[in-house]
C-alpha cells in the first residue's frame, strides 16, 4: 500500500514496526557482543531485576509469551554457559527459581545499556509530548492485554493495587503498595510488585 494512502492507524502501526526494528538491532548488537542470542540476553536482564515469583520457568514463559519448552531450552543454554543457576524453591520442591551467577551478573552489567541510544534520542523531546505518548502507550498495552493478544502486561492499569481517586484533581491514581500518586503518564510498565486483577 502506498504510504500516502494509509490512515493514521496504519501509519502508527508502521511507526511501531520501525521502532521495534531499532530495538531488535540494538538488542542483537548487545547480545552478539556477549555471544548470546537476543532472547537469552532478555532472559538474563529479566532474571536480574525480577522478584522470585517472576524467576520461575513458567513465569518467564508468560512474561515473554513463549512456550515453557522454548524457555527451558534457552535457559539450559544459559546454565551450561555458567550464567544462571536453577535452585529448588523452599516453598515448593517441584518449582525451580532462576538466579544469575557472578558471571551472569557481569554479563548483565556489560549489556545493560543496550537501549541507551534510544533513551538518548527520547531525551531530546519535550516532557509534555512524552507524557502524552506514555498515556497512549499504556492504554494500548492495557487494551492488547484485555483482548488476550498480549499475555503479560504488568502495568498499573491492569494491577489490583491501583487505587483510582474520585474527582478531577491530579494525580488521579495511587499505588496501593508504594503510596505513589500519579496520572496516566506515570503508569509503570514491568512493575515487579504487579498483581493482576
Amino acid at each position: 500500500m502506498d504510504p500516502l494512502e494509509m490512515d493514521i492507524d496504519e501509519r502508527i502501526a508502521a511507526a511501531f514496526e520501525k521502532i521495534a526494528q531499532v530495538s531488535r538491532i540494538l538488542l542483537w548488537e548487545a547480545a552478539s557482543a556477549e555471544k548470546l542470542s537476543p532472547i537469552q540476553l532478555q532472559f538474563l536482564l529479566h532474571i536480574d531485576g525480577a522478584p522470585e515469583s517472576l524467576r520461575r520457568v513458567g513465569a518467564v514463559a508468560r512474561e515473554f509469551d513463549l512456550t515453557p519448552a522454548t524457555v527451558s531450552d534457552a535457559l539450559s543454554s544459559l546454565e551450561s554457559k555458567g550464567l544462571i543457576v536453577k535452585e529448588t524453591s523452599e516453598e515448593d520442591r517441584r518449582s525451580v527459581i532462576l538466579s544469575l551467577t557472578a558471571k551472569g551478573r557481569k554479563t548483565v552489567k556489560s549489556a545493560e545499556d543496550w537501549k541507551s541510544s534510544m533513551i538518548d534520542t527520547l531525551r531530546a523531546f519535550p516532557g509534555e509530548r512524552k507524557e502524552m505518548v506514555m498515556e497512549f502507550l499504556t492504554g494500548m498495552i492495557a487494551s492488547l492485554f484485555a483482548r488476550g493478544i498480549l499475555g503479560s502486561a504488568r502495568i498499573c492499569a491492569t494491577c489490583s493495587n491501583l487505587v483510582i481517586m474520585e474527582g478531577k484533581t491530579a494525580p488521579r491514581f495511587v499505588c496501593g503498595i508504594t503510596g505513589r500518586r500519579f496520572d496516566e503518564s506515570g503508569m509503570m510498565i514491568g512493575c515487579a510488585t504487579h498483581s493482576a486483577r
